[in-house]
């Protein structure tokens, strides 16, 4: 599975390169922010495999996290004391 979403921000980091009419300016900024989101999830996923959900230093030292993001809450969905 992680061959293949590689290969899938290769084709899509190539298609972004390939395109005409698009400036070389704004084509690098689509790359490298493609390319930093990419580093980013297989850091993340590095880092989890090496040691799960935990925090590994800092003040909050052994604590865990949760592998999903937590909802919002609206202003508007809270009680007005």
């Amino acid at each position: 599975m992680a061959q293949e979403f590689g290969e899938r921000v290769m084709n899509k980091l190539m298609r972004i390169l390939a395109r005409d009419g698009v400036n070389n300016g704004a084509k690098m900024n689509q790359a490298l922010n493609l390319l930093a989101r990419y580093r980013a999830r297989e850091v993340g996923a590095a880092l989890y495999t090496g040691g799960g959900a935990l925090v590994r230093s800092g003040p909050f030292q052994g604590m865990g996290f949760t592998t999903e993001p937590q909802k919002a809450t609206s202003r508007r969905s809270c009680s007005a004391a």
